[in-house]
C-alpha cells in the first residue's frame, strides 16, 4: 500500500502605507529646517557692552581714593595756623612784668633809703628775691602763652583735616553712586540692544515656529507595514519626522545651552 504526504502552504498578505504629510504641513517644516540649519551654520554675533557700560568701566578703572586715608596732624604745617599776634602779646606781657618788677625794686630802694640801709645786705637780698620772682613769673607766663597758641594751631589743623576727610568721603560716595547708575543704565541699554540683535530676533522666530510645528501629531509623518497576522512595523519620513522631537525640545535646549550659541549647537 502506497503511502502519501501532504504539504500545507500558508500565504501571508502584507499591507504597507507610506507617510504622506500634506504640503501645507510639510512645507513649513522644510522651511523651518532650512532656516534652523542656516542659523546654526553662521558664527554668533554677540551683543557688545553698551556705551554707558563702557563709561562705567572707564570711570571705575580710572582709580581714585577708593580707600580713604584721613590726614595726619603730624603732617600738618602748624605755622599756617599760629596766631600772628602771639609774639605781640608775649612782648606786651614781658613789658608789663618788667615794669612791675622795676616798680617793686624802686619801692624797695626807697624803703631802704628811708631806713638808712640802702646798699646793705638786706637791700641786696630783697632785690634778688624780686628778680627771682620776676624770672619765674616771666618764664611761666611766656610758656603758657606759647602753649595756648600751639594748642589753638593744632585745633585749627584738626578742624581742617576733619573737613577735608568728610569732603573726600562725600566725593567718593558720589562717584561710586554715579558709576553704579551708569552700570545699571548701561545694563538696561544692553538688554535693549540684545533684544534688537538680529541673531536674537531670528532665534525668537525659530522658537515660535518650533512651538507651533511641534504641536503637529507625529503620525502624520509615520507609515505602517502590517501583515495578515496582525504584526507590523512603522517607518517615518526621515526628512521631517526627526524634526518633531527637536522642535519639542528646542526651547528648553536653547535655555540650557545659553542663547544663540546654544541654538547653533543644536543644528551643527
Amino acid at each position: 500500500m502506497a503511502s502519501g504526504s501532504k504539504t500545507k502552504t500558508t500565504q501571508q498578505a502584507t499591507s504597507t502605507t507610506t507617510p504622506q504629510a500634506p504640503s501645507f504641513i510639510s512645507d513649513p517644516w522644510k522651511s523651518y529646517a532650512a532656516d534652523a540649519s542656516s542659523f546654526g551654520a553662521t558664527p554668533p554675533q554677540a551683543t557688545p557692552a553698551s556705551a554707558l557700560q563702557n563709561q562705567a568701566f572707564a570711570a571705575a578703572s580710572a582709580g581714585g581714593p577708593v580707600n580713604l586715608r584721613p590726614g595726619l596732624l603730624a603732617d600738618a604745617d602748624l605755622s599756617k595756623y599760629m596766631n600772628p599776634y602771639t609774639e605781640s602779646v608775649i612782648n606786651s606781657t614781658v613789658g608789663d612784668l618788667t615794669r612791675s618788677k622795676d616798680k617793686m625794686i624802686a619801692q624797695g630802694q626807697a624803703a631802704a633809703t628811708a631806713a638808712g640801709s640802702y646798699g646793705g645786705s638786706r637791700h641786696g637780698v630783697a632785690d634778688s628775691l624780686i628778680g627771682d620772682d620776676f624770672l619765674r613769673t616771666l618764664g611761666s607766663t611766656v610758656d603758657n602763652l606759647r602753649q595756648a597758641g600751639f594748642d589753638k594751631a593744632q585745633q585749627g589743623a584738626q578742624f581742617d583735616i576733619g573737613n577735608r576727610f568728610a569732603a573726600d568721603q562725600f566725593n567718593v560716595g558720589a562717584e561710586r553712586d554715579r558709576i553704579s547708575q551708569l552700570a545699571s543704565l548701561g545694563a538696561t541699554q544692553r538688554d535693549i540692544d540684545q533684544d534688537m540683535n538680529p541673531d536674537n530676533i531670528k532665534l525668537k522666530q525659530l522658537l515660535a515656529r518650533a512651538g507651533l510645528l511641534g504641536a503637529i501629531p507625529a503620525n502624520l509623518f509615520t507609515g505602517q507595514t502590517v501583515n495578515s497576522s496582525g504584526s507590523g512595523t512603522s517607518s517615518s519620513d526621515p526628512g521631517l519626522a526627526g524634526l518633531i522631537g527637536g522642535a519639542a525640545g528646542l526651547a528648553s535646549g536653547v535655555g540650557a545651552l545659553g542663547g544663540t550659541g546654544g541654538i547653533r549647537s543644536l543644528f551643527s
